[in-house]
C-alpha cells in the first residue's frame, strides 16, 4: 500500500491510498481503497503577522477496513459498502447510511448511503469548468451545506445522465422518495457526498469479489470534486493534480 498526493494547496490537501489487488489482469489491478481530506483556512495575509501557518478546519477519511475482505455484513441495520466501508470526519466515525453535519469552522456535511450498482456514477477525471460556472458556485455550496436548503435525495439525482443505468435508478429513486427511505437501504456499493465552503466531493464506493471472466476481486474509492470555488481554483496546484 502507498499514499499519495493527490492535490496540495493552501485550503485543501487531498490523498489517495492505492493497494494492489491479486488475481487482476496485469495494469489493471490498482486501486484507491483510502482518501484522506483535509479542509484548512486561508493564511493570514498581513505583511507583519503571516508566519506561513494555516489553520487545519475539518478532517475526513473514507477507507475500506480490510482491503482483504468483501461483504462482511452489518450487525445490526444498514451499513455503509454492507459493512466494507468507513467514514470518520473530524475523529467521529461513521459506519451507517445518513445525512451528518458538522457546524464548527464554516461547517460540513456528509451525505452517506447504499446505491443500486445502476446509480453509481461514473467515474471522470477532473475537468475545470467555464469561468461563467464560477459565479454562481459559492451560493451553491453554501446551500448544499443546509439540509433545510437541499435534501438527501436531490444529491442522488444530481448528473442522473452520468448514471450506469439512469432508467432504472430512476424507479427506484422514486421509490426512495416514497417511502422516505433512503437510508435504510441495504448495499454493498455506496456513494458518498462531502460538502464544505471551498469544495464539494463526490465518492463512488464499489465491491467485487467474484473473479471471472477477467473480473478480479477488488475495492474501489472513485474520488472526485464536484465543486469548487473561485478562490480555490486560483490556489496553487500541487500533488498529482496539480501536476496533469
Amino acid at each position: 500500500d502507498a499514499w499519495y498526493a493527490n492535490l496540495a494547496a493552501d485550503s485543501l490537501q487531498w490523498n489517495m491510498k492505492f493497494h494492489k489487488f491479486s488475481g487482476c489482469p496485469d495494469e489493471e489491478d490498482m486501486f484507491v481503497t483510502g482518501v484522506g481530506i483535509g479542509v484548512y483556512s486561508p493564511r493570514p495575509q498581513s505583511l507583519i503577522f503571516d508566519n506561513g501557518a494555516r489553520t487545519l478546519l475539518h478532517t475526513v477519511a473514507i477507507n475500506v477496513k480490510d482491503d482483504g475482505v468483501f461483504f462482511p455484513g452489518c450487525e445490526k441495520g444498514p451499513c455503509l459498502g454492507d459493512g466494507s466501508l468507513e467514514l470518520v470526519v473530524d475523529n467521529i466515525p461513521i459506519v451507517r447510511p445518513g445525512d451528518y453535519s458538522f457546524p464548527g469552522s464554516g461547517g460540513i456535511r456528509v451525505v452517506a448511503y447504499n446505491i443500486l450498482g445502476e446509480c453509481s456514477r461514473k467515474w471522470y477525471d477532473y475537468v475545470e469548468p467555464e469561468e461563467s460556472v464560477y459565479d454562481s458556485i459559492q451560493e451553491e455550496l453554501n446551500r448544499d451545506l443546509f439540509v433545510s436548503q437541499k435534501a438527501p435525495i436531490d444529491f442522488l439525482m444530481e448528473g442522473k445522465g452520468e448514471m450506469v443505468n439512469s432508467e432504472i435508478c430512476t424507479g427506484w429513486v422514486k421509490e426512495r422518495m416514497e417511502h422516505g427511505d433512503l437510508f435504510s437501504q441495504a448495499g454493498a456499493w455506496s456513494t458518498v457526498h462531502i460538502v464544505t465552503p471551498t469544495v464539494n466531493f463526490h465518492i463512488e464506493y464499489r465491491q467485487n469479489s467474484v473473479e471471472a471472466n477477467d473480473v478480479c476481486s477488488y475495492h474501489s474509492l472513485d474520488t472526485w470534486m464536484s465543486k469548487i470555488t473561485p478562490d480555490l481554483k486560483d490556489q496553487d496546484w500541487q500533488g498529482i493534480l496539480g501536476e496533469t
